[in-house]
């Protein structure tokens, strides 16, 4: 169907939904659980083919990464998302997902290795810097919601 100035619904839909910020940042946030899945579910799997773990035992050391993930992450995240926004304005707050997002390269790298120990300290370093990024992109929420849908204190 096409509107009064000669544009179609469907394009004038797709340039709004485009243009929203908040939209990319839900991609981005579906992009985080993706890649946070896939290294959990990756992971006892690499330790059992490459390093002979046995399965309770690859199950455990995944366990003691996602635990000191799901601790060390909520911290890193929100407290990088303040200090962002405090030098920088709210502008600075949209920088911490990306900022956190950039250690993921490192991290992966560091699973290739041979040493294990290095692979643990890639996976927790992958799993810190996805879960940071989610972390952060939701305190990012509060400064791209219209101030009329934020609740009341």
């Amino acid at each position: 169907m096409v509107t009064m100035d000669g544009t179609s619904d469907l394009k004038s839909f797709a340039g709004h939904v485009l243009l929203k910020p908040l939209m990319w940042g839900y991609a981005g946030a579906a992009f985080y659980l993706i890649a946070d899945w896939a290294l959990l579910s990756w992971l006892p799997a690499l330790l059992m083919r490459r390093h002979g773990f046995e399965a309770a035992a690859a199950g455990n050391v995944c366990g003691l990464v996602t635990t000191a993930s799901g601790v060390l992450s909520p911290v890193i995240g929100v407290r990088m998302s303040d200090f962002l926004r405090r030098r920088f304005g709210a502008q600075g707050r949209f920088l911490a997902p990306a900022i956190a997002l950039s250690f993921c390269l490192p991290g992966s790298l560091l699973l290739l290795s041979a040493n294990f120990s290095i692979v643990i300290a890639g996976a927790l370093v992958l799993s810190i810097a996805i879960f940071a990024g989610a972390c952060s992109f939701s305190t990012a929420l509060q400064d791209l919601l219209p101030i009329r849908i934020l609740p009341s204190v």
